[in-house]
């Protein structure tokens, strides 16, 4: 396992439960690939040139960039080597080992907490049927909820996560500081942003659309616009979403700011 942080823990701690041996943790910082090493039984490195060959499969768990960076350098050829990069093809490791693939999990990991659940989903992708069939194992080891796509495909589900979540979280964060401004506690939304997520197990996000965009409240639109006149990237934001509403819905356009 190259690498210490989020999803390094996650995934030896997974793997290490069903029954895999897991080597090495290779960190920069020796302290965290110790901690890591710790938990799962393991020997801690610092230098990608000390991966073991006695290493089956070699996990880069690591930032997009430092991924690149180690897959213009290293050189395994007897080895699989898997990426846990999202917005990364698998691809980028051709250059590792003809023995690449990726596995990504869909799910914001936190190693200080992570998942106890086994429906977390994850996404495996490889142009080698037999390295394909082996991440697949691997990732049904971990989770119980395993896609298989290819990396045009995966692509477009990092695109969807990051609107999904990562943008959804944005808004929040919005939302939060606008209320701390006019001394209104963020707790007062908690109910309704649970219940949409609740809802969302069993329907589609579309039919759950409410507010004065999708029902052509144009004086409610225009009124937020300008109680909005001290945040003009919030109102911005505001704007390009409403619109995007009564695009998708088809319903009036929100008038020009």
């Amino acid at each position: 396992m190259i690498g210490s942080g989020n999803m390094a823990t996650f995934l030896a701690l997974r793997l290490k439960e069903a029954g895999h041996c897991i080597l090495q943790i290779i960190s920069p910082q020796i302290q965290h690939a110790q901690t890591l090493a710790d938990q799962v039984q393991a020997t801690a490195a610092t230098d990608i040139s000390q991966i073991s060959s006695d290493a089956e499969v070699v996990i880069l768990a690591v930032p997009d960039d430092t991924l690149r960076q180690l897959a213009d350098s290293l050189k395994l050829p007897h080895q699989t080597v898997i990426h846990t990069a999202g917005s990364v093809p698998a691809s980028v490791l051709s250059g590792v080992s003809q023995k690449h693939a990726c596995i990504w999990s869909i799910y914001s990991i936190q190693k200080e907490k992570t998942p106890t659940h086994r429906n977390i989903p994850m996404v495996v992708s490889s142009q080698d049927a037999k390295t394909l069939e082996l991440a697949q194992n691997l990732a049904k080891d971990i989770s119980d909820v395993v896609y298989m796509l290819d990396d045009t495909q995966k692509s477009w589900a990092h695109l969807g996560a990051v609107i999904a979540n990562n943008f959804s979280n944005h808004l929040m964060v919005v939302c939060e500081q606008l209320m701390q401004d006019h001394h209104i506690p963020f707790e007062l939304f908690r109910p309704i942003i649970q219940d949409t997520v609740e809802k969302l197990s069993q329907r589609s996000p579309k039919t759950l659309q409410s507010g004065p965009a999708i029902r052509g409240d144009e004086q409610t639109i225009k009124a937020q616009m300008d109680m909005l006149a001290a945040y003009p990237m919030f109102a911005r934001l505001y704007e390009m979403l409403s619109r995007s509403i009564q695009e998708i819905h088809h319903t009036h356009q929100t008038p020009s700011s």
